[in-house]
């Protein structure tokens, strides 16, 4: 993986991490979505709240302008203590098909199979960042990664706050690949 900080004014740090794996197939320039043998992300970290507001809206209009309704991922939550949960996740018609804890702390995933949605992840983020949860204007430590060419979050790291309803101080997204609607789970229950 190559990676390239970036930095810009008001310490706003983008990273720019392109990696590539070889492939025979053709899978990567499918224009049905994204293919888990390509990623690029764009990361923004140690910024201003309108900072990590304005990515967000800015990449959840990218995702939601994609119109992937049928897709499958590996989502892995951590917690402060280094405990972690790692489920496949299927999402068909734009639900949740199938959960499946591959590893770690099943009570570390999310409570409910909905929660598991992308669109659910960018509300989470978005939450987490809120006036409402966080009264500085600059967040420390929160960092948010995001697909550069189809918008979902890859990953989200949030400080530890032991007052906080969910532990979960980050989670990523690997491997989501957009398939055919109708397609078999690839996760099973």
């Amino acid at each position: 993986m190559l990676g390239k900080p970036l930095t810009l004014a008001a310490g706003l740090l983008v990273m720019v991490a392109i990696s590539s794996a070889c492939s025979d197939d053709d899978s990567q320039d499918d224009p049905q979505g994204p293919s888990s043998t390509t990623s690029a992300t764009t990361t923004v970290s140690d910024a201003g709240r309108d900072d990590l507001q304005a990515a967000l809206q800015q990449n959840r209009e990218l995702w939601e302008s994609q119109e992937i309704d049928d897709y499958s991922y590996a989502y892995t939550a951590s917690d402060h203590s280094g405990a972690s949960c790692t489920a496949g996740v299927d999402v068909r018609a734009a639900e949740v098909v199938t959960v499946e804890v591959l590893e770690g702390e099943p009570d570390l995933c999310p409570g409910t199979p909905e929660d598991l949605l992308v669109d659910s992840l960018f509300d989470e983020a978005e939450e987490r960042i809120s006036p409402n949860s966080v009264t500085a204007e600059e967040i420390p430590g929160v960092e948010l990664s995001f697909d550069s060419e189809y918008g979902y979050l890859t990953a989200a790291s949030f400080p530890y706050d032991p007052e906080a309803s969910d532990n979960t101080e980050s989670f990523e997204v690997e491997g989501l690949e957009a398939v055919e609607p109708g397609a078999e789970p690839q996760y099973s229950s």
